[in-house]
């Protein structure tokens, strides 16, 4: 997202999207009380409630304030773990969040919330090291006899 006009459309494709993947409708939103946000009509038309914060108050918001430093400290390990260069931390971020979302949590019983959303086990041994080096397959069509098989790449998580 480049600019704030453009939350309303993100806002509206994330609820379709959680509609049509995973057939279960967005109950509640909380945000900050950004205008952009503020869409009274469609959080009616789809049955969701608003709830925003109030002004100057990030103490009010815990758990919100918890778990972002949550992100932000296993982000910092992994920055520090694979020795890239800061240019890339918005890819340690979603990485983060991705380990994050594959880990038991006792608050929904030791299952994960990927376990929960997708109603399977993540296999463990596919998940890989941010920052490692991999090897990506060059398609056939775009080789030749005597060419590599595969490029050098350095991993930036999943998608």
């Amino acid at each position: 997202m480049k600019n704030k006009s453009e939350t309303r459309d993100l806002l509206q494709h994330f609820v379709t999207h959680v509609k049509n993947q995973f057939d279960k409708n967005i109950k509640t939103i909380r945000t900050d009380n950004g205008k952009e946000l503020w869409w009274s009509d469609f959080y009616d038309k789809n049955c969701i409630i608003h709830q925003s914060s109030c002004n100057e108050t990030p103490q009010r918001n815990s758990i919100v304030e918890i778990k972002h430093q949550h992100i932000l400290n296993f982000t910092r390990c992994i920055m520090f773990q694979s020795n890239l260069p800061n240019a890339y931390w918005s890819f340690v971020v979603l990485h983060s969040v991705y380990l994050i979302n594959c880990l038991p949590s006792p608050v929904i019983q030791n299952k994960s919330p990927y376990e929960l959303l997708y109603k399977c086990m993540l296999v463990l041994s596919d998940i890989k090291i941010f920052g490692c080096l991999y090897f990506a397959s060059i398609l056939e069509q775009n080789r030749h006899k005597l060419d590599p098989k595969a490029r050098k790449w350095i991993f930036l998580g999943y998608k």
